[in-house]
């Protein structure tokens, strides 16, 4: 019989940065690796991936990497998984396409990575293991879940879902093979997605965009502009066919993204279109401009900048103008919510007609409460794991479970932080929740990864609300005396007209510590903490600010003349 073990490394109690461990016997099966935007209290990082060190302990050990579809949140991480550990992703083409789309963009070269696709209602033998895929209705095409086949009853992974039968081809939900999965064997353990679980009803159909645009499609008097989300396919085939359905010119104003979506045709036909409809960007001047959809992409701060510039007279050859309709189909999500805000008062300055679309009137394509009863009314697991979400979302999905009167309690649903580890005898018992592993967050700025500190951290937040203060003196410690004038500068701690008595009485204290110093100091780095304490004490005293204090003493002695 086999052993189980379950572990999350990120996607618990926090939205993003999604990745969960399922360990059957000797081997692990690594489920999405993503990241999450940073707070606003983290400046100058990009975003934050979980940390890998237990992979990477356990190298011999992993089998695969599963990413249930193309966002950001389930395979942004993978960079830097897969590098360190060289396993083969399981995922499906549109995913595929998109990691190697993010990679090019990241890293300026062809993606390397062994990427298997697999068809999203198919039967795939992962090490010695069945995965049974079934396919899912989510905001991305060819999204999925699956079922682990063990001993002791299919293990479920939900992937992200809504019920909306409506749906065909690359965004249906094979619930058949949901219930065919449950007949043939008990669910031993099914892990369902919680960032829906605080909403009532179902999602559908509130997820789609059409009913908000369709009017303006069909009665705009000048260009259309519409930025959503680069990885939302859903919304963004809606838009497709609204300008196919209106007789609009489609243009992009990213051309790797055009060329991007241009490719996926080649695996989805939802994304197909007549090039006819297409123009380039480049060659607009040449077309009827109320006759053209321009569309905006991006993935969080990158899209709102992009509205910025567009907005700013900053893309040479395009302009926003009164007669101009803008939909802005991309509510803020956790760590972007100023950013989405700054660009939307940037829009309304161009005095066009603004449809901003909030997240009350679209909703996010996960499963609500209904949608989470039906799942679980489906397969009667055993045990519930909610996954995915905020403390309190998961929470919510527990609730949900526990009212429905099929056998689950306190006692077979769990509610985990990151780290905790879950393990199941051979008998399908419980036997520890214990032995937590160490997880932590990896913070990424630029093409550094995990070198950002949390000093650097509170290091920039003080620059950014204090400023820097930056003192240099050339000195002659064997002559004891000071050979050059001070030099002091300041930036984003005081206003330039009321700097000046403060950078006088810097001065003066930075040329007497100095002085002082001579007695009883024999190297400058000594001098320099000196002077920084007594620089440090009268901000904090007089000013009270705590900038960013660096000194620089050269001692002249010591220097070599080449």
């Amino acid at each position: 019989m086999d052993k189980i073990k379950f572990v999350a490394l990120g996607g618990l109690d926090e939205d993003g940065k999604n990745c969960y461990c399922i360990e059957i016997n000797d081997d692990i099966f690594v489920i999405e690796a993503g990241l999450k935007y940073p707070p606003l209290n983290m400046p100058g990082i990009d975003y934050i991936i979980p940390d890998d060190n237990y992979l990477v302990t356990n190298k011999d050990r992993v089998k695969a990497f599963i990413i249930s579809h193309g966002h950001l949140d389930q395979f942004g991480a993978l960079y830097k998984f897969a590098e360190d550990v060289k396993v083969p992703i399981y995922t499906s083409k549109i995913a595929s396409e998109m990691i190697k789309f993010h990679y090019k963009k990241a890293f300026n070269k062809q993606c390397q990575f062994n990427i298997k696709t697999i068809e999203t209602n198919s039967d795939v033998m992962i090490g010695k293991r069945k995965f049974s895929f079934f396919s899912t209705t989510h905001s991305v095409a060819q999204s999925f879940g699956f079922a682990i086949d063990t001993d002791l009853g299919s293990i479920i992974y939900s992937g992200d879902f809504i019920s909306d039968f409506d749906e065909i081809n690359d965004y249906s939900f094979n619930l058949r093979k949901v219930a065919l999965i449950s007949q043939e064997k008990p669910t031993f353990l099914l892990l369902s997605e919680s960032q829906g679980a605080d909403l009532n009803g179902v999602c559908s159909p509130n997820h789609k965009l059409t009913p908000h645009i369709s009017q303006y499609f069909k009665n705009a008097e000048g260009k259309i502009f519409v930025a959503l989300y680069e990885q939302n396919l859903f919304n963004l085939t809606e838009i497709i066919n609204q300008c196919l359905e209106n007789n609009k010119k489609i243009c992009f104003i990213d051309s790797n993204y055009e060329d991007f979506i241009l490719n996926l045709g080649n695996y989805s036909d939802t994304l197909k279109f007549p090039i006819i409809n297409l123009v380039r960007f480049k060659q607009t001047l040449s077309v009827n401009q109320n006759q053209i959809v321009y569309i905006l992409t991006g993935s969080g701060q990158e899209l709102f900048d992009t509205i910025k510039n567009v907005c700013q007279h900053q893309i040479k050859g395009i302009e926003v103008t009164e007669n101009d309709t803008f939909i802005v189909a991309a509510p803020s999500v956790p760590g972007t919510e100023l950013n989405h805000t700054q660009a939307i008062d940037t829009i309304y300055e161009t005095d066009c007609k603004v449809v901003n679309i909030s997240r009350k009137q679209l909703n996010s394509m996960h499963a609500h409460k209904e949608d989470l009863k039906m799942l679980l009314a489906l397969t009667k697991p055993r045990y519930y794991l909610p996954i995915k979400g905020e403390y309190r979302k998961l929470m919510d999905n527990a609730k949900i479970a526990m009212e429905m009167n099929i056998g689950l309690n306190y006692m077979n649903i769990f509610i985990l932080d990151n780290g905790d580890q879950i393990f199941f005898n051979t008998d399908g018992s419980v036997s520890s929740k214990t032995n937590k592993i160490n997880t932590a967050d990896v913070m990424v700025d630029g093409l550094s990864v995990g070198e950002v500190k949390d000093m650097i951290i509170s290091e920039r937040q003080k620059m950014a609300e204090d400023g820097v203060v930056m003192l240099g003196i050339a000195i002659s410690l064997a002559n004891k005396k000071i050979v050059t004038q001070t030099d002091i500068q300041m930036r984003g701690c005081l206003y330039l007209k009321d700097s000046q008595d403060v950078i006088d009485t810097l001065t003066s204290l930075f040329v007497n510590t100095v002085k002082d110093s001579f007695e009883t100091c024999k190297k400058a780095e000594e001098i320099e903490l000196k002077v920084y304490e007594v620089i440090r004490k009268y901000m904090r005293k007089t000013l009270s600010k705590e900038p960013i204090i660096s000194v620089s003493v050269i001692d002249l002695d010591r220097v070599k003349i080449l």
